[in-house]
């Protein structure tokens, strides 16, 4: 970018800005009263953030169902796409 410093700063701001009020939202999968997965995203966007899997809370086969379709990563990170619709829904910070 060019311009002047004070444009400069006044852009840079007004992007923190953006991104600083994009809502996030939590998406939680429950399995006896316990969240055994969860992923946090840009509501707007569906972009993940970050997410948690618990196999040994989950469901009994799922984690290896998971696994043999494809829902894992790197060193056996279990994906939560391959989890369906979440339980709960929960909005997490940002205008909605």
């Amino acid at each position: 970018m060019e311009g002047a410093p004070d444009e400069l700063a006044a852009t840079g701001a007004a992007l923190l800005e953006r991104f600083a009020n994009r809502p996030i939202v939590r998406h939680e999968w429950l399995h006896r009263g316990k969240v055994y997965a969860d992923c946090y995203l840009f509501e707007d966007s569906g972009e993940r953030l970050s997410q948690m899997y618990r196999g040994d809370w989950a469901p009994r086969g799922q984690e290896r169902r998971l696994i043999t379709e494809g829902f894992v990563h790197g060193k056996g990170w279990v994906q939560t796409r391959g989890l369906g619709e979440p339980d709960r829904v929960v909005h997490v910070r940002g205008e909605r």
